[in-house]
């Protein structure tokens, strides 16, 4: 294959693919199919403040929040609900494991409870690329 700019492009067989059963995610108990990414984002701001005269730093700590984008979710019905009129304040359950023993990987599940604040689409014509996604916003996360 050509190389531009010291990236080599090479095209691997089917040995080089890796077939898996485990769920990587799931939304409200359901399986997505195909999650193409799953960005996490998770925090919570903390400000510093300084009292004059002296050297002490009192530090304030605001509320955890944070954001859960999925791209390429597709499997579940469940994962659009909020959108169908029903209920768009109906808080959804979203886990993604960690890892996977039949990839080698630590098990282990990050769970989340948000709400779905938005769904989108974005084509790119040029290539021929079609990509949706869903974004949650999360007040709480567990890791096990």
């Amino acid at each position: 294959m050509a190389e531009y700019f010291g990236y080599t492009k090479e095209v691997k067989g089917p040995e080089h693919v890796g077939v898996t059963s485990a769920v990587l995610v799931k939304v409200d108990g359901g399986d997505v199919k195909l999650a193409q990414s799953c960005n996490i984002k998770y925090g919570r701001q903390v400000t510093p403040h300084f009292e004059l005269g002296s050297d002490n730093v009192y530090l304030t700590v605001g509320s955890a929040s944070g954001t859960v984008d999925i791209s390429r979710i597709i499997g579940v019905t469940k994962a659009l609900e909020p959108y169908k009129g029903k209920n768009p304040c109906k808080k959804q359950t979203i886990s993604v494991a960690r890892g996977s023993s039949q990839c080698g990987l630590d098990i282990g599940t990050i769970t989340m409870e948000g709400l779905l604040t938005e769904v989108g689409v974005n084509i790119d014509v040029g290539q021929f690329t079609v990509t949706d996604n869903a974004q949650y916003t999360i007040g709480s996360l567990d890791i096990n």
